[in-house]
């Protein structure tokens, strides 16, 4: 008979009965409202792909039934229906049920082969109900059906309960009626709420159901098992009635213990790097006389800056301060050639009285000197150039903007003359009201100086005013940057309660050379390049209050461990327990975090390769691994017992094809005879 000339009348599903090449099987699940009886069935049915736990929280979930006239209705769900369980064609048809009216779902018992009873496994409640009420409800109203337990929501016993706070929320079909929707029951959960397998499959024996079996709909885990096993159960009684003889169910298979869900492995926590913010931001420095070797006379009015900050900031300071004259004269080696500024308009000028060539334009006159303290000074006067308009250019090199321009016009004339190519853009963006190309120009200016100063003033040393001493040498540095870039540097070098900032030299001893290289580099350049000893940069970074620092070396470090451990899990696991205790101690709070992750994730391999260390750690730790630990305690019981019975299984399979073989045998002999 093809599908679609089935009759339209649900009361003709008994004809199915007399088909001798089919058995019609009636499937009726009840359960606990909320337990996930009709998501069950309509997972199965509708053969829904596997789902998200967030996307079943969309909508309050009202309590629904999938209704049996959906058959007759839907050729989809009557194909789906239809199907080979053993060899044997079956049609099967599932009642959906509510949980909270029993007269209603006394119909739904009548003539039924088979009965799946749910519970969630995160609702102790629903399970005390299976022996409570609904094992005497099935045997009142069809004592004679088989019992199928089915644990739901298998996905609560591995998912965290904080992601169920947010669900909305769910209600009975009573409390809707009763409160015109507004009664609403909540959905979430306790870990101690969950109900492991073991507790379930004693309930399943007392209650002398065919197999118990846990699903989930978020990962489609025992769907199909629970139907096909239900068949089964149903055929297995059919087969063993005297009143019925079924030869063809012979090979019907007796429903076994379900092999265990083992849950996904957790994903890394992400480590977040923090943003650069106020990196290179020099705006603190504006107008300050700290630190300063730079003295600019312009319209006889004396204005201070600082070498570093003029070098990184544009091209013609750092043309005018890294001349080759003036570098000898200061005692630094010697930087570019005048001829790689060609871009430029160069002058003659003199410096301390020599006439040179090579100095931009606009620069009248420099002089050099150095005190009696060997602290050197670059003076520098300025022709053809307002003050007031200096003191512009002055505060845009610090700060990347200007807050207050008075005469724009004379501004931008003064920064054309000193071929000041990023201000006049500035300044053209200014005068066109274009706010989002202005918002550029920080990003500019600080991409140009990282590359600046680790090139000029970190690799050559050029201006440098302050050397820390380590391992029998001197690393020379600046103070400006210093100052800018870290908050115990400027501690030290602004207070002068701190000998440092009275000092040339600053000791550095206690620290290696290599890892305060690595930390130095990135104070010049806001990036973590020569990586060296990751612990020794991350207690660094720690001492000198680096946060940004600190979460780079955080970021690199579980990269490292990752790389050891594709290769040798036993040095993994010893590097990720040092760096563990490593992190605690110095506030790296992202990669102890994430080292606990990768403990808890690789548990049996850390107590193989570091079972006395990881017994030494405190209590806290190891309840947190225990708890946390992946495969879960609950999946390697259930693993054990899951091979266990299938070796007996494949033990009595093999007994039983041995005696036929023996019986076989002894059956030819005598036929022979």
């Amino acid at each position: 008979m093809d599908i679609d000339s089935w009759p339209a009348s649900s009361n003709s599903f008994d004809a199915y009965d007399n088909k001798p090449s089919e058995e019609f099987i009636k499937c009726v699940v009840v359960g606990d409202t909320a337990v996930g009886k009709t998501r069950l069935i309509c997972s199965y049915i509708f053969d829904q792909p596997p789902t998200s736990i967030q996307s079943l929280h969309l909508k309050p979930h009202i309590p629904t039934v999938f209704a049996i006239d959906q058959y007759v209705g839907n050729s989809d769900i009557r194909k789906r229906g239809k199907t080979v369980i053993d060899g044997v064609n079956v049609e099967l048809r599932i009642w959906d049920t509510f949980g909270d009216h029993e007269k209603d779902r006394k119909y739904a018992y009548e003539n039924a082969h088979v009965v799946v009873v749910c519970f969630s496994i995160g609702m102790q409640s629903s399970l005390i109900n299976v022996n409570a009420k609904w094992v005497p409800e099935i045997k009142k109203y069809c004592p004679r059906a088989a019992i199928v337990l089915v644990g739901t929501q298998l996905d609560r016993r591995y998912t965290n309960p904080e992601m169920y706070k947010n669900a909305l929320q769910v209600t009975t079909l009573t409390n809707i009626l009763n409160t015109g929707g507004r009664f609403k029951l909540h959905s979430g959960f306790s870990m101690s709420d969950i109900i492991y397998a073991e507790t379930a499959r004693q309930i399943s024996k007392e209650i002398k159901a065919a197999c118990y079996i846990e699903v989930s709909v978020v990962s489609k885990h025992g769907v199909n098992a629970v139907f096909e096993n239900s068949i089964r159960a149903a055929l297995i009684l059919r087969r063993n009635s005297k009143l019925i003889l079924k030869s063809h169910l012979k090979n019907i298979k007796t429903p076994h213990i379900q092999e265990p869900y083992l849950p996904p492995c957790p994903e890394a926590p992400d480590i977040n790097i923090l943003a650069e913010g106020e990196m290179f931001d020099f705006s603190c420095l504006h107008s300050v006389s700290s630190f300063c070797d730079i003295e600019f006379i312009v319209e006889n009015e004396h204005l201070h800056a600082h070498s570093v900050v003029l070098i990184s900031a544009d091209e013609v300071f750092q043309s005018l301060l890294m001349h080759p004259f003036i570098l000898d004269l200061l005692g630094f080696p010697k930087g570019k050639n005048i001829q790689n500024f060609e871009s430029f308009s160069l002058e003659y000028a003199p410096i301390n009285g020599v006439l040179c060539y090579g100095i931009p334009r606009g620069f009248s006159s420099i002089s050099v000197v150095t005190d009696f303290n060997l602290k050197r000074k670059v003076t520098v006067n300025v022709s053809q150039v307002t003050a007031v308009s200096f003191r512009n250019i002055l505060e845009f090199v610090y700060c990347g903007s200007i807050s207050n321009i008075k005469d724009s016009a004379q501004l931008l004339t003064n920064a054309t003359y000193l071929q000041l190519s990023m201000l006049c853009n500035y300044l053209t963006s200014s005068i066109e009201e274009s706010s989002q190309l202005k918002n550029t120009f920080y990003q500019m200016l600080f991409k140009k100086r990282k590359k600046i100063l680790l090139n000029f003033v970190f690799n050559k040393s050029l201006y440098s005013d302050i050397s820390f001493s380590m391992e029998g040498a001197l690393i020379p540095s600046h103070k400006p940057l210093l100052v800018v870039q870290c908050n115990v540097m400027a501690g030290m070098f602004r207070k002068k309660t701190f000998k440092e900032s009275i000092t040339h030299v600053v000791d550095f001893s206690n620290c290696d050379k290599e890892s305060f290289m690595t930390v130095l580099e990135y104070l010049y350049t806001c990036d973590l390049c020569n990586h060296g000893d990751l612990h020794n940069v991350l207690q660094l970074a720690n001492f000198l209050c680096l946060p940004r620092l600190i979460t780079l070396c955080e970021l690199e470090l579980t990269k490292k461990i990752t790389e050891v451990n594709s290769n040798q899990c036993d040095e993994a696991c010893a590097l990720v327990l040092d760096t563990f205790i490593f992190a605690k101690f110095h506030n790296a709070v992202q990669l102890s975090d994430w080292c606990l992750y990768f403990m808890a994730s690789n548990y049996n391999k850390m107590c193989q390769y570091q079972g006395r260390e990881m017994k030494a750690l405190d209590e806290t730790t190891k309840n947190y691994l225990e708890k946390n630990r992946w495969p879960p305690v609950w999946y390697l019981k259930d693993q054990d017992l899951y091979e266990r019975c299938m070796q007996k299984i494949e033990k009595e399979n093999t007994f039983k094809i041995s005696k036929e073989r023996k019986e076989s045998r002894c059956f030819s002999f005598f036929k022979n005879l």
